[in-house]
């Protein structure tokens, strides 16, 4: 297995804090079936394989099915995983992957989020993140 598709600890927001600070100060985007929280970090010279740091949000509320949000991370956290080395050095943020409102629709609707579709939104999100980024 090549190292390189998996998502490191590292590469991972974690803890409650850590996912408040993000959404009280972030800025927004959407592509599709995707809603991007970011904010721009300071670069870790700790850990230099993760310019990107990732977290993946379903919302309770909106989904109370515990089965349907955990099928949703997961496949949030493929289709990033699969497209994360697409993505250029020297672009340092935190990023929370969640469903849009129309995220939320189609799974309350039909209970099921096409993978090949969430791939593309979010690579088409990243995109625009990257851009925003590197253009300030």
């Amino acid at each position: 297995m090549n190292q390189s598709f998996s998502l490191c600890k590292s590469e991972i927001i974690r803890g409650h804090n850590s996912f408040n600070d993000i959404f009280k100060s972030s800025s927004k985007l959407s592509s599709g079936r995707i809603k991007l929280f970011y904010i721009e970090a300071n670069p870790d010279f700790n850990s230099p394989q993760s310019n990107i740091k990732v977290g993946f949000v379903i919302s309770a509320k909106r989904i109370s099915s515990a089965v349907l949000r955990n099928k949703a991370r997961r496949l949030l956290k493929e289709a990033y995983r699969n497209i994360k080395l697409n993505y250029p050095n020297g672009v340092y943020a935190e990023v929370l992957i969640g469903l849009s409102d129309y995220g939320y629709e189609l799974l309350k609707r039909n209970r099921d989020l096409e993978y090949r579709l969430l791939k593309n939104d979010i690579s088409d999100a990243f995109s625009v993140l990257i851009f925003k980024l590197r253009n300030r």
